[in-house]
């Protein structure tokens, strides 16, 4: 046994957390769930032993970067711990979290379905789908965009209510060793298990390429700016934004200078002093111009580069102060873009790689069966819908429900909305018969259109003979012949 405890993760309170765990330690890949497993009589495979040391957690600068690259690039002997740690480290970076949640979320949430040839689902494979463990598949395998090369190793099994289940395992991605499909014992070695041969060829699915980094390569590099910049920038902050201080002594008794030294520092961020008699302190506002703009901009500048690294955009995640309309627009057509790839490239593995894997594991995989995302109805939003009333009812001269206009608008409909609607087509009716009996001419009482009296708000134009302003009701009135005729 070596010389390293055994350390198992715990799961539900079944397995303690030692006190103290030591540098580097031997890992059981889901122990704590294959035991839970195994006592309630499922079979599951068993696990693959490491030794997990700690990641690194250093002051990080573009030196670190260029090392982990250095030693990822390696020909004869291509390490990732150096890489990883730092990927590891920025992934804690806010932006980054809600860049790379935007892509995983388009693909957790996705109506994922299961079919045979002629497109009809099966149910107990859809079953699965709806697991928690499926959706940890779905993650990993577009973790690999972000990551690089991923293994991803699955459990299937049913639970004790003859549900399907599974786990989805990543493995440590420091102990990989893609060139010869190898999960080492130690970070920094060359042997261990391999992937590629026997029970592990049919449950551990393989995803990116081999000498891949990543889109966190390019992010992490911002990253790391915009961290030290962050940093630079509080210094701003308290140097700059605190008022400037103004003590005087006698400058002759120096146990006196000594002891206002002592207050000054004694007194914090409290607003409190206790000084030595004979000395003073004024406070000065700090009028400096300098307001942190310049950090304000990197940072921002730093938070582009990285939407565009991980998403390809930066108006759908921050608008900046050129965006408009349009920009936005466009930039969220290219978002939408990126997750129908998004979903065929996570499509293509499920196909390709879980297919083979769920059929190891004794599931009902059909002839001709493919997963598949249905089509379904391109989402519009309440703005469109109304726009396209109007357009239905002016434009085409199309009959329109009227509920689904109140429905739509989240109103309620009048309780004498027949009446208004007599009442409305009675005036209707008595103006388009005015306007026949002038031979198609408009008299005075005919209020003019919009263009007319563009320009002319106050005019004498909309009055009836007589200087008798039309009734606001009137003008509603007509003003909705259009829309609702």
């Amino acid at each position: 046994m070596s010389k390293n405890k055994k350390h198992r993760v715990k799961l539900a309170g079944i397995i303690p957390t030692p006190q103290k765990a030591p540098r580097s330690i031997t890992v059981d890949k889901g122990t704590a769930a294959r035991q839970y497993l195994a006592a309630n009589g499922v079979a599951v495979n068993q696990p693959i032993k490491i030794d997990v040391r700690a990641p690194i957690r250093r002051p990080l600068d573009l030196g670190v970067w260029r090392n982990g690259q250095k030693q990822f690039d390696s020909i004869f002997a291509p390490r990732r711990v150096i890489l990883y740690d730092l990927y590891l480290d920025i992934m804690s970076d806010g932006h980054i979290i809600a860049v790379t949640g935007k892509r995983i979320d388009a693909i957790t949430t996705a109506k994922w379905q299961y079919v045979d040839k002629d497109g009809n689902p099966v149910d107990e494979i859809n079953e699965l789908l709806d697991s928690l463990g499926f959706a940890d598949l779905l993650t990993e395998i577009l973790n690999a965009r972000f990551w690089g090369y991923s293994m991803i190793e699955c459990n299937i099994y049913k639970d004790t209510e003859g549900r399907w289940q599974m786990i989805a395992d990543q493995q440590n991605r420091k102990h990989m060793r893609p060139e010869t499909g190898i999960i080492t014992t130690d970070q920094n070695g060359d042997t261990g298990v391999n992937i590629r041969e026997g029970r592990f060829a049919q449950t551990v699915m393989e995803v990116g390429k081999p000498r891949d980094m990543g889109l966190l390569i390019s992010a992490s590099m911002y990253a790391i700016l915009k961290r030290n910049n962050l940093s630079d920038w509080a210094n701003f902050v308290e140097v700059f934004g605190a008022p400037i201080m103004d003590a005087e002594w006698d400058g002759f008794d120096e146990d006196q200078r000594l002891k206002l030294l002592a207050a000054i520092a004694a007194m914090g961020n409290s607003g409190r002093l206790v000084r030595p008699a004979g000395t003073k302190v004024n406070f000065f506002p700090n009028t400096t111009t300098s307001n942190g703009q310049l950090q304000k901009s990197f940072h921002d500048t730093c938070n582009e580069e990285i939407s565009k690294a991980l998403l390809g955009t930066t108006e759908t995640t921050q608008s900046s102060s050129s965006s408009g309309y349009a920009q936005a627009k466009e930039h969220g057509r290219q978002d939408d873009d990126k997750k129908e790839a998004d979903k065929d490239y996570v499509r293509r593995h499920l196909n390709s790689f879980f297919i083979k894997i769920m059929r190891a594991f004794g599931l009902p995989v059909v002839e001709g069966g493919k997963f598949i995302i249905p089509e379904g109805k391109e989402k519009v939003t309440p703005t469109d819908q109304m726009n396209m009333f109007v357009q239905m009812a002016k434009d085409l001269g199309m009959p329109i429900n009227h509920d689904d206009v109140y429905q739509l608008a989240g109103m309620k409909k009048p309780d004498d909305y027949e009446a208004q609607m007599a009442e409305k087509k009675a005036l209707t009716d008595a103006l388009t018969s005015d306007f026949e009996e002038n031979g198609g001419k408009e008299n005075a009482n005919t209020p003019q259109s919009s263009k007319e009296k563009q320009g002319k708000k106050g005019s004498k134009d909309d009055k009836k003979p007589g200087n008798v302003k039309l009734k606001t009701r009137e003008k509603l009135a007509l003003y909705l012949l259009d829309f609702f005729a």
